[in-house]
């Protein structure tokens, strides 16, 4: 059960916010905001459906609990107070503390306190009327649709608008947004004409009439323009195109091929004084030799021909444009976010003053060719007119351009540019035509999130999705049979098949529209918060570093552009800011104004990753390098995480390559048949007594095997290279997969350390530079001939990477046959990534601990659990229950379910923990699995490796107990964040300070010593009162969350609980399962199995005594004798 928020803590946020003068404005504000953060989470918590953000949360408990249009404007007036960086006025302080409780005691039904009532106006405050007449754009709620007319809640001071559908006068006509909005749409509403005219709309009054020129739906469902524009075709362009689209197979012909090279070389063109083809020729074969070789019909001298016509085109092309525009602005291929038209993009060539746009395409344009113009775009085709027209509306709603002020170009490079190289008319019609599809998709994506793929199985069919070239011979010859290689499979399924696809598909874009719209404000981050997200927010959640300056700008490669900065970075604002990135993220590096709050929305974007964090500066590697430096600037500069893009077509492309591949294999997947084993099989040799039985299942395992690997029990150092080393020796090839970059070097280092040769897919800035040299692009280096790439690959007997990155290559199983695939950390990886994988390759074995951190989703239990219709009955009755579950959990229960015991196997002997560490957690998370010490020799030890003489009570703790309680006192402050506790931040430099001292000599930052702590915020305050400690080595210490220190260890763990509210507890517990009648508690115990040697843990016992495991670990400490209150210290 959740810890309700209570009222008398929100009222008493208020007070304080009111009664604290000593505070500064900024933080009296914040104590409102958290308080109408806080009851409107609570609010909605058990609704049942996503809210986007506070807006639309605070507008629906307002109508839910009958708040009255003036006090619910002063509500929002509040809101955006609290998300402003400018601090409100004492006297708008006033008004916000009297809407914010008014809010509360609607919400909790609790009176607000005489006392604190005494303190707030007693009368609303007055607004003059809003005299605007024209508006650029603004953001509105749904309420009600009624006869062409929509009932808004405007994001502005004021009551409700009529939104006009349709005027022909003014030649505006919305009307199909009737058919896609219901209550809670949010909508921009953009060049609004507003006029005061007092009508009602769905039974309630409306103070001003709005027409719109354009509406966009949800907004904070950014589309990517080159996927709208690819859904423009012959045969029209339905919806559900979009998410076929999302399914179909990555193909690799020679016309992508030379498309990927035409893209390089344009860069190259752009990059180089003096341009070299057979430079452009050979970098293009390395980064995409996988491709090469999954080429089929691949003609080698057919391409370099048509090669070398692109590039000469291309260097034409160049000295036409900047015949006209200065070269030295040029920008290579810069990304872009438009909340105003929910759109994202990423031009392929653009000038930095904005006077200068071209989209290259390599391929065919048959209207070229004929030298005949189609009626309505010239010799333009559809889907490139419409992609231009799309980054045009993102410049104009961006940057302000107004029409006529950009040259749009459209550049057919297989073509000279003079008749290649085509200018693009703004087009209003299909522009708005374009929009309109765009809200369609969104519509339609949002309606299958909420009810379920299933019900669009009736449209999703060819006859269904023609909608423009019935009679179409082009249509009937080409593009029918592409959209069915998606939709018979479908209609051929069994019913089993049929729910699992629809419920997986379900799930997939669910998860979705969570991570681009947002779930829980302000608990799970989403890709809107890049606008959404208020920046003093931003510092507190570490996801943001501002006022960077690039100090060096540098070349990773002699031909290519300027493509490594290094930036300066400077104190931050937030005084405990700690940043939430690490070596490899991607992230989006912009610049912005002096003085101005950064803003994705109104910048020109660099797609970069981070290559490496150091205190003062940051490297980051640009995903196109610029010819001329001066263009990036030196700053001030921002950067933020980068959203993947990719999650829903991965999974939807896996899900479909399930439903394709062979009978056998799906039947095994659906529980459909029993695995199967070979008895006859034996290993070559014995590896260690106690693994062998596990090993010689495995090795039987014909189709697959569940290793449970609980903390230390060596399943990568031991029982995953033994089961290697058997498989070579019968010449197996294998794929080796991780979930995380961190467990992939550790298979990797695994692998060299054992001379085993293999090769490694992804990128050198996500790899530790030891293992740089076995990545495949450094392969293709040493042979840079197709042939001998193509050999390299096939013969390669083990094949390392990402769950991420190898289903980014489904061509690879194509090359190359996989006997045995090993998945680790597949506790870890949600189900649709995975079965479309290993549906390709002869056997997998999955190794992980369900026991842990689970895989990462923003669903509630309540969207992703199997419903007991008959749809969720067949899913239940092969094992599926909820879509969190990763398959390894899935397939654990299944196994167990039917009696089977040959094909799962037990990791039992742990090499980590002391015995005295491994206790507590044995007993309550791994009482089935009856863990053991190997014994290692520090597992032998009776006493901690402590020989300096114990002063106090303290040292005395630490000196003679291996797992101890330090209980903190309650210091909650004003002015400090709930997720900060000053009195656990003391205590944990102190006991860090004091095993410095124990450790003596034999202290190393990385490996003696680690703090878990549940909170970013609470890092940086963690640091501050190390650095009082004046022991330099202290600051080296790796302090971070949970979900950061899964995987990792060190020889002693500090563990602060720090919360000090009920209602924070859900945070900490949102991962527990009961498993045999005991609560498995997953964050708890992946920070209680980390240590070696010592485990101590500091919480507050007044909070966390409401947990009944919490409880427990407390009394088990005090009845060890290791317990300890915060005075005594």
């Amino acid at each position: 059960m959740g810890n309700p928020i209570e009222a008398e803590e929100l009222y008493g946020k208020v007070e304080t916010a009111l009664s604290e003068t000593r505070l500064d404005m900024a933080s009296r504000s914040k104590l409102l905001h958290e308080a109408l953060l806080f009851c409107a989470l609570e609010g909605t918590k058990d609704e049942g459906q996503a809210f986007g953000n506070l807006f639309f949360r605070v507008d629906y408990l307002c109508k839910k609990h009958g708040v009255k249009m003036t006090d619910k404007v002063a509500i929002q007036e509040a809101r955006r107070h609290g998300n402003s960086d400018e601090p409100p006025t004492e006297e708008d302080l006033r008004y916000d503390a009297r809407a914010v409780c008014i809010f509360i005691s609607a919400v909790t039904n609790v009176s607000v306190p005489h006392e604190l009532r005494g303190l707030l106006p007693s009368n609303p405050k007055h607004h003059e009327p809003n005299s605007r007449k024209t508006r650029t754009q603004t953001r509105c709620i749904v309420h009600a649709v009624e006869n062409g007319w929509i009932r808004a809640t405007p994001d502005e001071q004021g009551g409700y608008y009529a939104v006009c559908l349709h005027d022909e006068s003014r030649g505006v006509d919305n009307g199909y947004i009737a058919q896609l909005v219901k209550e809670g749409t949010q909508v921009n509403l953009l060049d609004c004409q507003v006029e005061d005219w007092r009508m009602k709309v769905a039974g309630e009054w409306c103070d001003k009439r709005v027409t719109p020129r354009l509406i966009v739906v949800e907004p904070d469902f950014p589309l990517d323009i080159s996927s709208i524009a690819t859904c423009f075709t012959e045969m029209g362009h339905h919806p559900l195109l979009y998410l076929l689209n999302q399914m179909k197979p990555r193909q690799t012909t020679q016309a992508i091929l030379l498309g990927n090279f035409a893209s390089e070389a344009l860069d190259d063109v752009i990059n180089s004084s003096q341009y070299r083809f057979e430079e452009t020729l050979r970098e293009n074969f390395l980064a995409n030799a996988i491709d090469f070789c999954a080429c089929e019909a691949f003609n080698p001298a057919e391409f370099k021909e048509q090669a070398r016509q692109q590039a000469a085109n291309l260097e034409a092309t160049r000295d036409t444009l900047f015949h006209q525009h200065e070269k030295e602005k040029a920008l290579l291929e810069p990304s872009f976010l438009c909340e105003a038209l929910g759109l994202r993009g990423r031009v392929d060539l653009m000038t930095t003053d904005l006077q200068l746009l071209v989209e290259q395409k390599s391929g065919r344009n048959r209207n070229i060719e004929r030298n005949m113009p189609n009626g309505h775009y010239g010799f333009h085709l559809t889907p490139h007119y419409v992609q231009l027209l799309l980054y045009y509306g993102v410049l104009r709603y961006n940057f302000h351009m107004p029409p006529g002020a950009i040259d749009i170009r459209l550049l057919y490079s297989r073509f000279p540019p003079k008749q290649g190289l085509l200018a693009v008319s703004y087009y209003q019609q299909l522009f708005l035509e374009a929009m309109a599809y765009r809200n369609q998709v969104v519509s339609e994506l949002l309606d299958i999130a909420q009810g379920g793929f299933a019900q669009k199985l009736p449209r999703f069919n060819s006859d269904a999705l023609n909608v423009a070239g019935k009679g179409n011979a082009f249509v009937l010859r080409y593009k029918i049979p592409e959209v069915e290689s998606v939709t018979i499979p479908l209609q051929q399924a069994s019913p089993l098949e049929r729910a699992y696809f629809c419920r997986m598909v379900t799930s997939v874009i669910r998860e979705e529209v969570m991570s681009k719209m947002g779930g829980q404000e302000g608990v799970a981050h989403c890709s809107a918060d890049l606008w959404s997200m208020p920046l003093n927010e931003k510092r507190e959640a570490g996801t943001i570093y501002t006022g960077l300056r690039v100090i060096e700008k540098t070349k990773s490669e002699g031909s290519k552009g300027y493509d490594t900065l290094t930036l300066s970075v400077p104190p931050q604002p937030e005084e405990d800011f700690a940043p939430n990135f690490r070596q490899g993220d991607m992230a989006w590096l912009y610049a912005y104004r002096e003085g101005k709050t950064p803003d994705v929305r109104h910048s020109i974007l660099y797609h970069c990753a981070i290559e490496r964090i150091e205190m003062d500066r940051l490297v980051v590697h640009l995903r196109n390098g610029q010819q001329n430096p001066n263009v990036i600037g030196n700053g001030p500069f921002a950067l933020e995480h980068a959203d993947s893009s990719g999650g829903m077509g991965t999974q939807t492309q896996s899900l479909h390559l399930f439903l394709r591949s062979p009978k056998d294999k799906r039947d095994l997947l659906l529980g459909q048949r029993a695995p199967r084993k070979d008895e006859t099989l034996s290993l070559s040799q014995s590896y260690d007594p106690r693994l062998d039985g596990i090993l010689s299942q495995a090795k039987q395992a014909r189709d697959y095997f569940l290793l449970m690997g609980p903390p230390g029990t060596g399943k990568t150092s031991r029982a995953m290279r033994f089961i290697v080393e058997e498989a070579l020796k019968t010449g197996e090839k294998m794929l080796l997969m991780s979930y995380t970059n961190r467990a992939v070097d550790e298979i990797c280092g695994m692998l060299a350390d054992n001379g085993m040769p293999f090769l490694r897919v992804g990128n050198e800035y996500s790899c530790e530079e030891r293992f740089r040299p076995y990545l495949f692009t450094a392969m293709a280096r040493r042979h840079p001939k197709m042939a001998q790439v193509k050999q390299e690959l096939i013969q390669a007997p083990i094949i390392v990477g990402t769950v991420a990155s190898i289903c980014g290559k489904p061509e690879l199983l194509a090359i190359r046959h996989t006997d045995l695939a090993i998945i680790d950390e597949a506790s870890q990886v949600l189900e649709p990534y995975l079965v479309g994988l290993l549906c390709q390759v002869g056997r997998f074995i999955l190794i992980g601990d369900h026991k842990q951190l689970p895989a990462v989703t923003q669903q509630s239990p309540r969207d992703s659990v199997i419903a007991n219709d008959e749809e969720g009955q067949l899913l239940r009755s092969i094992g599926l229950k909820d879509c969190r579950d990763s398959l390894f959990e899935r397939l654990l229960r299944w196994e167990k379910q039917n009696g089977r015991k040959d094909f799962v196997g037990i990791l039992r002997w742990q090499g980590r923990m002391h015995p005295e560490v491994a206790d507590f957690p044995n007993r309550m998370f791994y009482a089935r699995e009856k863990l053991e010490p190997v014994p290692c020799p520090h597992q032998k030890e009776p006493d901690l490796p402590y020989h300096e003489e114990a002063n106090d009570a303290l040292d005395r703790q630490l000196r003679y107990h291996r797992v101890l309680f330090i209980a903190s006192k309650d210091c909650l402050e004003p002015q400090l964040s709930d997720k900060v506790n000053t009195d656990e931040a003391r205590i944990v430099a102190e006991v860090a300070h004091r095993l410095r001292r124990f450790m003596g000599e034999g202290f190393n930052a990385k490996t003696s010593l680690g703090i878990i702590v549940p909170y970013r915020n609470q890092i940086s305050l963690i640091r501050q009162r190390l650095e009082e400690k004046k022991l330099p080595e202290l600051m080296d210490i790796t302090i971070d969350t949970v979900e950061r220190y899964q995987g990792s260890q060190r020889d002693v763990i500090i563990y602060s609980f720090t919360i000090q509210r009920q209602w924070q507890m859900n945070f900490l517990t949102a991962n527990n399962f009961v498993e045999d009648g005991k609560l498995i508690d997953r964050k708890l115990n992946v920070a209680l199995t980390r240590a070696r040697e010592q485990t101590i843990i500091t919480g507050n016992p007044h909070t966390l005594k409401g947990n009944s495991v919490f409880a427990q670990l407390m009394d088990y400490c005090k009845e060890k004798g290791g317990y300890l209150r915060s005075e005594d210290i």
